[in-house]
C-alpha cells in the first residue's frame, strides 16, 4: 500500500495539466490525503497485531484483516483514479502491485469475513437490539449492544 501511495504521489507531482502539476488541484490533494490516511490506519492495525505477546489472537487478526482489506480497496481505487487509469496497463508497476494486493485481500476471506468475525467475537449474548436474526448466520449470530 505504501508503494502504491508513493507511485501515485510521484505521478501527480510529475504530470502537468492546464499548465500546473496535478498535485496543485484540490480534488487530487483530497484523494491522496484519504489514501494516505487509509495506508496509515492499515499499517497501525498490523503493527498493533504484531505487538501482542505470543501468537496474535483471532480478534487481533480479524481487526487487521478487516482494516487492511478495506484500505486495499479504497487505496488502489484512488491510485488508479489519480493516475487516470494508467496503472491498469500491464507495463506499469502499479498494475503488479494492485493485482497482488487484491489477491491478498481475497485470500482467506474478504474483509467482510474479518468484519463478521470481529462482530461475532465482540457481541455479547445479552440483550438484542432488534430481536431478529442475521440472514448470514440465522442460528448463531444476532445484533447485540
Amino acid at each position: 500500500l505504501e508503494q502504491a501511495l508513493q507511485i501515485a504521489v510521484g505521478y501527480v507531482l510529475e504530470r502537468k495539466q492546464f499548465g500546473q502539476p496535478l498535485a496543485k488541484f484540490q480534488a487530487i490533494q483530497h484523494q491522496l490525503a484519504v489514501m494516505a490516511t487509509e495506508v496509515a490506519a492499515s499499517t497501525r492495525s498490523v503493527d498493533q497485531m504484531q505487538m501482542t505477546e505470543g501468537a496474535p489472537s483471532d480478534l487481533d487478526v480479524a481487526i487487521a484483516k478487516a482494516r487492511v482489506g478495506e484500505a486495499v480497496g479504497l487505496s488502489t481505487d484512488t491510485a488508479h483514479q489519480v493516475m487516470g487509469a494508467m496503472g491498469y496497463t500491464r507495463e506499469h508497476h502499479l498494475n503488479y502491485l494492485t493485482r497482488r494486493l487484491w489477491l491478498w485481500r481475497d485470500q482467506f476471506g474478504h474483509e467482510t469475513f474479518g468484519s463478521l468475525k470481529l462482530a461475532s467475537t465482540s457481541c455479547l449474548p445479552t440483550k438484542p437490539i432488534c430481536g431478529r436474526k442475521s440472514p448470514i448466520y440465522p442460528r448463531r449470530w444476532q445484533i447485540y449492544s
